[in-house]
């Protein structure tokens, strides 16, 4: 076949790039492989960007410049995967407890697609949390009274699509329980006396 083009129609829901490899010439959506001997392949490779989440169309209509009765049309469809989420279930909160032996119970709701896999923070120290269903929690041990922050970085679902989660953050303040103070159970007290 002599002047094959094919015009290249891309959906909104995907941004042309650039063009990885190609047969012929390949310029916004028109594609000119010139001539192509009987049963001989073309080849275009583009890189795209997805941008609207769902299936997107593309459609190529092949055809021949001379006016023959090449017209052909094919349609290839592209799953864009929504990116994953991450987010603290609760706000700020506070264990009284022994702190040693004391563990959080952070609660972090997903959505996309499982397993997923939690690159988080806590005081600048990096962990990860893998999990299977759309609700985990972070348990980490505490060793030490104080505040303990929590900052969300990345999500990595099972599309292997990576969501930013950048800046969440969770604060959880660790202190021992609160005391009676200094009372002397030998010191006398007497009935109807006052206890400071």
């Amino acid at each position: 076949s002599t002047g094959v083009v094919a015009t290249i129609a891309l959906p909104s829901g995907l941004e042309y790039v650039e063009t990885i490899s190609k047969t012929g010439n390949y310029n916004a959506g028109l594609w000119e492989m010139g001539d192509l001997a009987k049963q001989a392949t073309a080849t275009l490779k583009i890189k795209v960007k997805g941008t609207i989440a769902g299936d997107q169309q593309v459609v190529a209509t092949i055809k021949q410049a001379s006016g023959s009765t090449l017209n052909k049309q094919e349609t290839i469809t592209v799953k864009v995967h929504a990116l994953p989420t991450a987010t603290f279930a609760a706000d700020a909160s506070e264990i009284c407890g022994d702190v040693v032996g004391e563990t959080s119970n952070i609660g972090i709701t997903f959505n996309g697609q499982y397993p997923y896999t939690l690159t988080y923070d806590v005081n600048g120290k990096e962990k990860v949390l893998t999990s299977q269903t759309a609700t985990a929690y972070i348990t980490d041990a505490l060793t030490a009274k104080g505040d303990y922050t929590y900052t969300l970085k990345s999500i990595v679902d099972g599309n292997q699509c990576t969501g930013l989660v950048m800046g969440q953050q969770h604060t959880l303040t660790v202190d021992k329980y609160p005391t009676l103070g200094d009372i002397d159970p030998l010191d006398p007290f007497c009935e109807e006396s006052l206890l400071t």
